[in-house]
């Protein structure tokens, strides 16, 4: 996180802070009333994000993914090591909305059942605090989980499309088209509403869903050549399972199969390496899973026979 201050840790997981997250803060608390409202604004907005944040990370440390925490000028993002499974990838993204929206309802629990009839009127920044609160989680939540990438809804669409299309190239066509479509229609939105926070995003998330879609566009995607990195990459983890070291050779495959813009036959490989590794280290649930994905090689028949019979044993 270059540029970025730590400001603490909680948890065992880091969270920094860009310089940018303070221009943002001032643009979302300006303009709503006097000092005291902007303050409370900027509170309610750092809270929420960090309580958003914080339920991916939570779930990725649970995993063992080592996450770390940054606001910046965009708002938050959890960074940690590749899941080792789709289902792990997927409970780390519905982590976050599912946060925010149990502040949100804290919130509103608070406002409506904790604090007597009529009360609350009596406290006028914290019933303010209480209904921005409610309204950046419940919206902010909803909003996330549209299938626009890299929103968590457009990772989770990405998981699913990968779970049902093959080759992978087309998940990742079928990802960014979605994801182009939604944008445009949300900077049409904003255009025609005034509002130009939300062209500003959408035009954003658009650029990058269209640079991502020319990507998996180019070419004939069975001649996709590997690059350097990968190919090595490649070979460590392959050293790694014929010498025996399981968990290297798991590690490694789980940081093939993240690397971007893989050759058919590398992203088979990767998918190969982690099942017969999972396989080897007892992870019988997690190699059943892999190998869903991987392709049918001696190798990878053998590790899910283990694994079905150790299931089946432990049955």
């Amino acid at each position: 996180m270059n540029g970025a201050i730590h400001i603490f840790t909680l948890g065992g997981i880091p969270v920094a802070v860009s310089g940018w997250y303070l221009l943002l803060l001032l643009f979302l608390s300006s303009g709503i009333g006097g000092v005291a409202e902007s303050l409370v604004m900027a509170f309610a907005v750092t809270l929420s994000l960090l309580v958003h944040e914080f339920g991916h990370a939570l779930v990725a440390r649970r995993f063992g993914l080592e996450p770390r925490i940054l606001l910046h000028g965009m708002g938050g993002l959890t960074f940690h090591a590749p899941a080792r499974a789709p289902k792990r990838e997927a409970l780390i993204l519905v982590a976050g909305p599912a946060a925010g929206l149990a502040l949100g309802a804290a919130a509103w629990l608070a406002g409506t059942f904790v604090f007597p009839p009529g009360t609350l009127g009596e406290h006028r920044l914290f019933a303010f605090l209480l209904v921005v609160l409610m309204w950046i989680n419940f919206l902010w939540s909803a909003l996330n989980l549209i299938p626009l990438w890299p929103l968590d809804g457009g990772q989770l669409f990405r998981l699913g499309a990968h779970k049902v299309l093959k080759p992978p190239r087309r998940a990742d066509r079928v990802t960014h088209g979605v994801g182009l479509a939604i944008a445009a229609g949300g900077a049409v939105y904003g255009l025609v509403t005034g509002d130009l926070w939300i062209v500003f995003l959408t035009a954003m998330m658009g650029w990058g869903n269209l640079q991502r879609l020319r990507v998996t566009n180019e070419g004939d995607p069975t001649r996709v050549k590997d690059g350097e990195f990968v190919r090595a990459l490649a070979a460590d983890a392959e050293r790694a399972l014929a010498a025996g070291d399981f968990d290297e050779a798991e590690r490694l495959g789980h940081q093939l199969r993240a690397q971007g813009g893989l050759s058919p036959r590398m992203h088979a490989r990767a998918w190969e390496l982690i099942t017969v590794a999972a396989a080897e280290r007892g992870e019988y649930e997690d190699a059943l899973d892999y190998g869903a994905h991987a392709p049918p090689t001696p190798a990878v028949r053998a590790a899910l026979d283990k694994a079905r019979r150790a299931l089946d044993g432990q049955g």
